[in-house]
């Protein structure tokens, strides 16, 4: 849960995600979407390897305004030589 409400308790939220069988680094973006299926924020953290990494996302949208409480889905995508993977969970953001 995040809660970015400016309190110093959950205001930023670490996503931690474990890549595995990577033949070497792969571009790998971190998108949030509504429920809707619109794309709110997307976070490029570049290329990474095998092994497990983290991002932080402060609740904020592409514009850099707080998002409205409610639900939402962090996706984990990944291009390799081949395909694009992606791996979605739900967040719940509160203030």
């Amino acid at each position: 849960m995040l809660t970015p409400n400016g309190d110093g308790a959950n205001d930023v939220l670490a996503i931690n995600y474990t890549l595995f069988r990577l033949p070497g680094p792969v571009p790998v973006a971190l998108n949030i979407y509504d429920l809707r299926g619109i794309r709110v924020r997307s976070l490029d953290v570049g290329m990474q390897g095998a092994g497990p990494q983290t991002v932080h996302w402060d609740g904020r949208d592409a514009d850099g305004e707080l998002l409205v409480p409610g639900l939402y889905l962090v996706e984990v995508a990944l291009k390799s030589e081949f395909k694009t993977f992606r791996h979605q969970q739900p967040l719940g953001l509160a203030y």
